[in-house]
């Protein structure tokens, strides 16, 4: 793993540096205006997306779920909606193969190659990502706070 090198840092150091920008994330919802928020809960669920490619999507999840709890509070919404775009989003790794256990099994005996993941992956990522929140709006409506 630490022999990846991305835009001249590790794997380990861009992990480190998305895990300190979610953390101060977090304490920027709290000070920022309501449309501020939404655009950000949408952006971390993109950044959460990506972010899975490379550590597991049930850490991505953990780690941006403090984030869109506050976005949706902070937006007088019921939270639903955002979790559900959010699973959807960390669910989304289909770029690498370390993205996900399915895509390790079938690496290694399937032949591929890392870019093959990337020239599939990165649009199938996007479209689900996309439709995922599409259908989170969809089926989670957004309902003010009591």
């Amino acid at each position: 793993m630490d022999s990846i090198i991305i835009w001249g840092f590790s794997l380990h150091a861009w992990i480190t540096i998305a895990t300190v920008l979610t953390m101060f994330s977090v304490l920027l919802f709290t000070k920022l205006r309501a449309d501020m928020v939404f655009l950000g809960a949408i952006a971390i669920c993109f950044v959460g997306t990506f972010i899975t490619e490379f550590i597991s999507n049930t850490a991505a999840g953990v780690m941006f779920f403090p984030i869109m709890y506050e976005a949706a509070e902070k937006l007088g919404y019921e939270p639903y909606p955002f979790l559900i775009a959010l699973m959807i989003a960390v669910n989304a790794s289909f770029a690498t193969p370390i993205g996900a256990p399915a895509n390790m099994m079938v690496y290694g005996p399937g032949g591929y190659r890392f870019s093959d993941f990337l020239r599939i992956g990165v649009p199938l990522t996007l479209i689900v990502t996309l439709t995922g929140i599409a259908a989170a709006c969809l089926a989670f409506p957004l309902t003010p706070l009591p």
